[in-house]
């Protein structure tokens, strides 16, 4: 088999990860909504727990390449925004909107390496996580629709 994969790129989901579990760990104290900050909640448990998953892979990894620097960026770039900002205070739905956005994109990273990676191993370690993340994106994605009718409602 192979160790040929991308070192660059599983660096890069573990920062990613990490980050993601700092950032919703401390937004699912700053939202208004309980099952938002539930939901963020595990969101940080899940990154905590795919970053040390694929941190046991990294000493394996040869090879380096930075095309996922724009897309783990882009997300980065987004939490940080997300975290300083205090519109959430007076409405979760605008908080949610541009998170949803991020999210999508993180799968998008996760889905790409799962079609690019050569080791069957870390291939396989990625499909299981981008499902549980997918998961939890989905549920994002209830509440975002959620707020939406509730804010479509309370707006005369």
């Amino acid at each position: 088999m192979s160790r040929t994969y991308d070192h660059h790129f599983l660096e890069r989901l573990i920062d990613l990860c990490e980050e993601g579990q700092v950032f919703y760990s401390e937004m699912s104290e700053k939202v208004q909504s309980l099952a938002l900050s539930s939901l963020f909640r595990e969101m940080s448990r899940i990154r905590a727990f795919i970053a040390t998953d694929l941190r046991v892979l990294q000493t394996e990894v040869k090879s380096s390449h930075n095309c996922f620097d724009a897309p783990v960026d882009s997300v980065k770039r987004i939490h940080d925004e997300l975290s300083t900002a205090s519109f959430y205070d007076s409405n979760d739905y605008y908080f949610i909107e541009p998170l949803e956005s991020a999210e999508a994109q993180a799968l998008e990273v996760f889905r790409t390496g799962v079609q690019t990676v050569s080791d069957s191993v870390l291939k396989e370690k990625l499909a299981i996580h981008l499902a549980t993340m997918q998961l939890v994106h989905d549920r994002l994605k209830a509440s975002k629709f959620d707020l939406e009718r509730h804010v479509t409602r309370s707006t005369p």
